[in-house]
């Protein structure tokens, strides 16, 4: 059976970034003003980090074609906080998580992993001023209205282990899609048992 591994892309911001311990990563300039901390390589929309960024009056005679493949490559996009980073987004920084977070509901799966606990905000065991009761509920609105996937890790080995998990869900789903396909022409299979998930190859 065909396993399809996927490469993981970490965005060139990423101070800390998570330890990946069984996935291939490379780093990316992903998508501007998105949030997107880790993504799928293509299926996130991203460049090399050698790439300059175009200005729009280059893209223009392509954004057609442009637009189109960045609707194919917007699949799977994470966040990543810590718990500190997260009293700071639902406060001082709402109204610039919230964009951020709008731009990842274009993405089919979309993620936040936090590294902590929810019960660690409701014991409020932070450094900030915003009530727990905030944190959470403002959590829960974006959970509803823009389809965020809240994920506590408890903390930074975590959140590394729920990054991999859930890359390998996304992958296996298109492992299903790639056996249906060949249900009927087992001949047309490749042999290879494990294969690099890279759409750009």
């Amino acid at each position: 059976m065909i396993e399809l591994l996927p490469i993981i892309l970490i965005d060139t911001g990423e101070q800390c970034p998570l330890v990946l311990p069984t996935l291939p990563c490379e780093w990316a300039n992903i998508e501007k003003k998105s949030g997107v901390d880790y993504g799928i390589k293509g299926f996130t929309v991203a460049k090399p980090p050698d790439t300059e960024d175009l200005t729009r009056r280059y893209l223009l005679p392509n954004a057609g074609v442009l637009e189109k493949e960045e609707r194919t490559r917007r699949a799977f996009a994470i966040t990543r906080k810590s718990l500190g980073d997260l009293c700071s987004s639902m406060g001082k920084g709402h109204d610039e998580f919230e964009a951020q977070v709008e731009i990842m509901s274009r993405y089919k799966f979309r993620a936040l992993v936090i590294e902590s606990t929810r019960n660690m905000v409701e014991m409020e065991a932070y450094r900030s001023d915003i009530k727990a009761s905030s944190v959470l509920h403002g959590l829960d609105a974006f959970a509803v209205r823009m389809g965020l996937h809240v994920i506590w890790c408890g903390d930074a080995k975590g959140a590394a282990e729920r990054v991999e998990t859930l890359a390998r869900m996304f992958v296996r789903g298109i492992e299903k899609d790639y056996r249906t396909l060949v249900r009927y022409t087992p001949a047309a299979a490749p042999r290879t048992k494990c294969v690099l998930l890279d759409k750009e190859a």
